[in-house]
């Protein structure tokens, strides 16, 4: 029996709630806040739907929301997942898994990309750390910027 998958646009839905902003503000240029007031709260090795939630543990909340057994993993595993450099070819689907490698405060990291703007910036919504909680987040796919995601791959429990 095949798994059930979710939508792109529920994708979307779920977090645009967890961001606290409209689905269609998650690629926007137009939009001056990186949150807002009622964002799911940052928590290390949260995965709970509606928070707090850490960096994996926000798609790991939205995967447990369509399926109760979907096993908890870390940013490392979702490194799998991750097939396609982003040096090579950037994300060509809305809901794409984002991740980048370890630093030397922050073990590896992931993010879902949203879109991108008329202007050609690129967005993401990730679990980043307290003072950000959850949030979209711009530019983040250029090689030039500050720690920069370097990998991409397709989410097992979304229909793209």
């Amino acid at each position: 029996m095949a798994e059930t998958k979710m939508s792109v646009v529920a994708l979307l839905a779920h977090l645009a709630k967890a961001a606290d902003l409209k689905a269609s503000e998650l690629s926007s240029g137009s939009v001056n806040r990186t949150q807002g007031t009622k964002h799911w709260k940052y928590g290390y090795g949260g995965y709970a739907y509606g928070g707090p939630v850490d960096c994996s543990g926000l798609i790991v909340a939205i995967a447990r929301y369509l399926r109760p057994n979907y096993l908890r993993m870390t940013s490392a595993d979702m490194e799998a997942l991750c097939e396609y450099n982003i040096s090579d070819k950037l994300p060509d689907k809305v809901g794409a898994l984002v991740w980048r490698p370890k630093t030397a405060t922050q073990s590896g990291h992931v993010g879902i990309y949203t879109g991108k703007s008329a202007a050609g910036d690129m967005y993401t919504v990730e679990a980043f750390d307290e003072t950000d909680n959850v949030a979209r987040r711009g530019n983040r796919l250029a090689p030039t910027a500050a720690k920069p995601f370097t990998k991409w791959g397709y989410l097992d429990f979304v229909q793209y």
